[in-house]
């Protein structure tokens, strides 16, 4: 009778068959050149009140926690395409 193998023998299989080897590492990252770091401390945000549609807040919003560093995100992502521009 040539039916499906039991699993008890499916099992005993599978334990005594041999484990392909264990890929090696991935090679290490290239050392970092800390002499050429320059540390930039953030500029602290300033408050302001801002008038926005209500759709647009909702946009941001639904989109969670954060949604005002998103805003200011694309603000910042306008300016500096504006900038680039000339």
């Amino acid at each position: 009778m040539n039916g499906p193998m039991p699993p008890r023998k499916i099992l005993r299989k599978l334990w005594t068959t041999e484990t392909p080897a264990t890929p090696a590492p991935p090679p290490a990252p290239p050392p970092v050149v800390w002499d050429a770091a320059e540390v930039r401390l953030p500029q602290p945000k300033r408050m302001i009140s801002l008038r926005v549609d209500p759709e647009v807040l909702d946009f941001f919003q639904a989109q969670g926690k954060g949604y005002q560093t998103r805003i200011n995100a694309v603000l910042r992502a306008w300016m500096e395409a504006e900038r680039r521009k000339g």
